[in-house]
């Protein structure tokens, strides 16, 4: 990514509401926050493929209204919501959700969508398994790190 590409995302996110931003492409990442105490400068961080980064200390992660469920099963996996976005379940309302519980997943399936600053950003399953448990409700805001899924590989 070019400094001034970076230099674009942060002036947005800055005249934004948005708290936190985090994206990722190809093995490029970089994650933005804008929740820091008065004062303080501003935390942004970007790794290249080669690992180069630009990091500050990180804040406290945000508190959470309620914790979330636990699996039963203690194999199973959480798959987090990489950013801060709105989930969807089916491509477009009507659709057929992407997956439903109990459905067998590969690696690379679509699992849904979270829309962050107006892009559809497809979630995919980073392993093979069983949808256990859909954590997250259509067209509810998420949050980063939030659990979206629970697989059972």
């Amino acid at each position: 990514m070019l400094l001034k590409e970076l230099e674009k995302i942060i002036k947005i996110v800055e005249k934004s509401e948005i708290a936190e931003l985090e994206w990722e492409k190809n093995k490029e990442r970089i994650r933005i926050r804008k929740d820091f105490p008065a004062g303080a400068p501003a935390q942004f961080s970007y790794s290249a493929p080669a690992q180069v980064a630009m990091a500050a200390p990180q804040a406290a992660a945000p508190k959470q209204d309620a914790p979330a469920p636990k699996a039963e099963n203690t194999r199973a996996k959480e798959v987090l919501s990489p950013f801060v976005g709105v989930f969807y379940a089916s491509p477009a309302p009507g659709s057929p959700k992407y997956v439903e519980m109990g459905a067998r997943v590969k690696k690379g399936d679509v699992l849904c969508i979270i829309e962050a600053m107006k892009i559809m950003n497809e979630i995919e399953a980073e392993w093979p398994g069983k949808v256990v448990t859909m954590l997250a409700k259509d067209g509810q805001p998420v949050q980063y790190g939030q659990p979206l899924f629970l697989i059972e590989p």
